[in-house]
């Protein structure tokens, strides 16, 4: 993992100076819903490497995350939460950057994310309904994003509004279980693992987003 982490890091530090020569634009953005409904702040940044590819980051703060604790019609709700998401993606714009339309073009990107997750005293039930246990819930999923976009400029300032529409390719998914109440007291403390790759692997997605260009 360090391995691959230095040679990423490598990698970037040398396109980011190759593209030294040519004038980089900047872009912050967030996520609006994301904040208002599940009170996750987030930000992203875009950087340009050349005329038409941008490299881009996303950190989001999981203050709440859905989950179903089970139970017959439980399908799940917003718990108070602690955990990360990470996303590193590109894009190549699809506008002519003589004509100075990137970033406010069209494009095609790539996205990976990886998030974890944990959720404490989560009180849990049978299938049939009533009490089964409490336990602490970590999660950890990844994922693959393929999309199409557009970035638009707003009111013909540098803020802009990015919709994109484009597969989700769910990777694999790892859950921890640690049992901390139970009408059992012989399994409090027991811990149960699961992991595994999707099934139902490709899904649609939209996404929206708004920012500010920084020339």
């Amino acid at each position: 993992m360090y391995r691959k982490a230095v040679t990423v890091t490598v990698i970037l530090m040398l396109a980011i100076n190759l593209s030294a020569q040519e004038k980089q634009q900047l872009i912050l953005k967030t996520r609006p819903l994301r904040f208002a409904v599940a009170y996750n702040p987030n930000i992203a940044m875009e950087y340009q490497l050349w005329n038409r590819f941008t490299l881009e980051a996303e950190g989001l703060w999981k203050n709440r995350a859905w989950y179903s604790s089970g139970g017959e019609w439980n399908f799940g709700k917003y718990h108070h939460s602690n955990g990360y998401r990470a996303l590193l993606g590109a894009r190549y714009y699809l506008g002519s950057a003589k004509e100075r339309k990137v970033p406010f073009a069209m494009y095609l990107g790539f996205q990976y994310a990886y998030s974890y997750t944990s959720m404490e005293a989560i009180a849990h039930q049978g299938f049939p309904g009533g009490y089964e246990n409490t336990k602490d819930v970590e999660k950890m999923r990844s994922e693959m994003f393929f999309v199409f976009g557009r970035q638009i400029q707003m009111f013909g300032s540098d803020f802009l509004l990015d919709i994109n529409i484009g597969l989700r390719y769910k990777l694999n998914w790892y859950d921890k279980f640690t049992i901390v109440e139970s009408i059992d007291k012989a399994e409090i403390g027991e811990t149960e693992t699961r992991s595994g790759y999707y099934t139902d692997r490709l899904l649609p997605m939209v996404g929206f987003s708004v920012g500010y260009l920084f020339r």
